[in-house]
């Protein structure tokens, strides 16, 4: 039986669904639809619009806890590092190289440091979730070890303080902290990391309940909701809250990792049959290229403009163009990434027989042993 054939469906499916939420979130967001219209907060554009922010805020989250629940009990392998950082250069520098030569527009001067973005990713942030992902992997040895060593009270300990610090207290003090980077960075997903890694040692607890998954899900979605517009409503009305506006929509706001969890509890472990689970499965380890397309530094502040997010005057268009920019990015980006993988691994055999080449490979597999060793 193949491993494709075992593999459980639902973190495929957990992939897809965040992922189309993510490109939801960049087509509202970039596209200017959140902005509060001549009809105030009653509009019904407006409304609609910030439902969905709501309803996809978590996808971040939901992406970092799937991460998170793999990698707690993996080994570090440095040639999934290099695996991935070749597949991040390709989005960025080839394909962004192949945009600009193809005309695409873009609102930043093509200097320099344009430049160095397409070529140095990581360094550079061009993708600050991979810059995150990146350096949380290369710690992945030290926090697997600090993990499997700790108990479960220790672990659950430590997972609380760090949301604390991180999560908990914000939530509560609606102010700006200089600490504060909003959940766009490497210690957040630590945090998240660690939450994952409780609920792959203890279970989800009563988040293995799909009617608390709901309830928290729907908690954590109005919540933030609710928090959204009313903030909106404050500031076009008094000018203030300026500062604090957009702390609802932080990834590490806690209503918005309650809705992460929920989402997560509710589709974990669900079983999905016949060719739709295979078609996920397939789709589930590219869904990533969605991501990297769409936020590739050249056509990121425009390419929601060929959705006519511009033209955009009812709440039905609305839906309507968000869900065609949804699945067509979500589309391209998953084939787009399919091709590279395929051309990727024959490149690979290729070079194969190139003994310099080879002895490379080799020696970077050496390493993954290492790692493995207990």
């Amino acid at each position: 039986m193949s491993t494709n054939r075992e593999r459980e469906v639902w973190p495929d499916l957990l992939k897809c669904i965040a992922m189309m939420m993510i490109v939801v979130l960049h087509f509202l967001g970039k596209g200017g639809l959140l902005e509060m219209r001549e009809g105030g907060a009653t509009d019904p554009v407006f409304l609609t619009a910030w439902l969905m922010e709501s309803l996809s805020i978590c996808a971040v989250n939901v992406y970092m806890l799937i991460s998170g629940y793999f990698l707690s009990e993996s080994g570090f392998k440095l040639s999934k590092l290099i695996s991935l950082y070749l597949r991040l250069w390709f989005f960025s520098a080839v394909l962004g190289l192949v945009f600009l030569a193809c005309g695409f527009e873009t609102t930043e001067p093509i200097d320099k440091h344009f430049l160095l973005r397409l070529l140095a990713p990581v360094s550079m942030e061009h993708y600050w979730f991979m810059t995150a992902y990146i350096f949380m992997y290369v710690m992945l040895p030290v926090l697997t070890t600090a993990v499997k060593h700790m108990t479960d009270r220790q672990l659950k300990i430590c997972t609380l303080v760090l949301l604390a610090v991180h999560s908990f207290i914000k939530s509560v003090i609606i102010i700006g902290f200089d600490l504060d980077a909003h959940g766009y960075n490497v210690i957040w997903y630590i945090c998240v990391f660690m939450v994952a890694a409780n609920i792959r040692r203890s279970g989800p607890g009563i988040l293995g309940r799909k009617g608390v998954s709901l309830i928290a899900f729907l908690a954590g979605v109005l919540s933030v909701f609710g928090e959204s517009v009313v903030l909106r409503i404050l500031y076009a009305r008094t000018g203030h809250f300026k500062y604090v506006i957009g702390l609802p929509l932080d990834y590490n706001n806690v209503f918005v990792l309650l809705a992460a969890l929920g989402l997560f509890g509710l589709l974990m472990k669900v079983e999905i049959k016949g060719k739709i689970a295979s078609v996920i499965k397939w789709a589930g380890p590219y869904t990533l290229g969605a991501y990297l397309l769409h936020e590739n530094f050249v056509i990121r502040y425009s390419w929601f403009k060929w959705f006519g997010s511009e033209r955009i005057t009812g709440a039905l268009q609305l839906v309507g163009c968000t869900l065609i920019a949804m699945i067509a990015v979500f589309i391209t980006g998953v084939l787009i990434d399919f091709v590279r993988g395929l051309l990727a691994g024959l490149l690979n055999n290729i070079l194969k027989k190139i003994k310099p080449y080879k002895k490379i490979s080799d020696a970077i597999y050496s390493v993954d042993t290492v790692f493995a060793e207990k």
